[in-house]
């Protein structure tokens, strides 16, 4: 199973993150200390050109990686039921590649 580090090829829809960008910011202040992902410090690897999702590398899993639809609120993780924003889906990095990438899924 490939790491994170081993997308190549971002197809047409995505691309790779430059480092400084605003969406680290905006990562930093939506995964707040109550976001199941907070803790794992999270970085930036890619983002959707066509909608708001961000896929990261996870320091606890390599070769996994969560697929994070930001909000864009000025507001950390909040709870909609058993839901928590931003809304996330981890998943092995073959398997982002095949749905995301490859496949043009959105969360």
């Amino acid at each position: 199973m490939p790491s994170d580090h081993s997308i190549s090829d971002w197809g047409t829809g995505w691309r790779p993150a430059e480092p400084g960008e605003q969406i680290d910011l905006q990562l930093g202040a939506e995964l707040t200390g109550g976001h199941p992902l907070a803790a794992l410090k999270p970085r930036v690897l890619g983002r959707c050109l066509a909608c708001d999702d961000v896929v990261l590398s996870l320091t606890d899993a390599p070769g996994e990686v969560a697929v994070v639809h930001l909000t864009w609120q000025d507001r950390s993780t909040v709870k909609q039921g058993d839901q928590v924003w931003p809304y996330y889906e981890r998943l092995p990095t073959a398997q982002f590649v095949e749905r995301f990438v490859v496949g043009g899924e959105h969360l």
